[in-house]
């Protein structure tokens, strides 16, 4: 084995020097000289360390989140919690909103609000009549302006018909359903619906009142092919249990229906237009 000088070593920080270098292996100077070199520019970020946690730093950080979430428990607002805490609504939002049983005292304390204050209640019960009234004037206005146009089409104006004397007219349900056991008059409306008020096919549906001795799928089938609507469409059926169990109509009462408050408001105020209309034309 070879021995080295203290300056040939690198002892002391130093670099050995070519003249000093050992030449007769030269492999084993280069691997002297890369562990040298590696070991003067390993960088110091590299050892590990340790980090302080936040509680660490701000000791007091845990016992206010503590004292927070006791006041929670005790039905205190955010409101409230804040200003005795002096903690952001923001930052207690994101700590309990997670929290199902903050969420009940959320509830709770809403409900508790409301009733505690009448006045509350009757303004906020005035606004949404002011907005309900408004919503409905806006639809009748759209049905007046729409109805020019629209009373020029037969179609159009024997769907008026049929539903004038076969539909629903409780406005409070928002439901546009019509209901008969003649399937031309059902073909008829749909397609006063389709063509005339052009709504889409998956917006309109049906369901089939039936006798027991009545096979549910035979009745959707024809009821299906004579309308022209998708089976798709055809909810589930309802069967009459009564003293007479035998069929008086040989494919039941089909009824289509809607869930539309605005169509149903349009609906009847192109009624009341029609009938003003067709009373100057005689």
């Amino acid at each position: 084995m070879v021995e080295r000088s203290p300056e040939e070593a690198g002892v002391g920080g130093s670099i050995p020097s070519r003249g000093t270098m050992q030449t007769k292996n030269p492999e084993r100077d280069f691997l002297f000289i890369h562990k040298f070199i590696y070991k003067i520019r390993t960088p110091l970020y590299n050892k590990p360390r340790s980090i302080p946690s936040v509680h660490q730093n701000y000791p007091h950080m845990r016992t206010d989140r503590e004292k927070v979430f006791e006041l929670r428990r005790l039905g205190h607002s955010y409101k409230k919690i804040s200003k005795n805490m002096g903690i952001p609504t923001s930052t207690l939002s994101s700590w309990f909103k997670h929290e199902e049983w903050s969420k009940e005292i959320r509830d709770r304390l809403a409900v508790d609000v409301s009733f505690s204050n009448p006045e509350r209640v009757k303004r906020l019960a005035e606004a949404s009549r002011k907005k309900w009234e408004q919503w409905h004037q806006d639809c009748q206005q759209e049905a007046v302006q729409e109805f020019p146009s629209l009373k020029k089409d037969p179609l159009f104006l024997a769907g008026l018909m049929l539903y004038w004397g076969e539909g629903d007219r409780v406005v409070k349900n928002g439901i546009v359903r019509l209901g008969n056991s003649d399937p031309e008059m059902l073909k008829i409306f749909y397609r006063f619906l389709i063509k005339s008020l052009k709504l889409p096919r998956e917006q309109i549906n049906a369901w089939i009142l039936l006798y027991p001795d009545l096979v549910d799928s035979i009745q959707k089938n024809f009821w299906s092919r004579t309308i022209g609507m998708p089976m798709g469409q055809f909810k589930k059926s309802i069967t009459i249990k009564g003293r007479r169990p035998t069929k008086r109509l040989s494919y039941g009462v089909c009824y289509i229906y809607i869930h539309s408050r605005k169509l149903k408001e349009k609906i009847l105020k192109w009624l009341e237009l029609s009938q003003i209309y067709l009373h100057a034309q005689s």
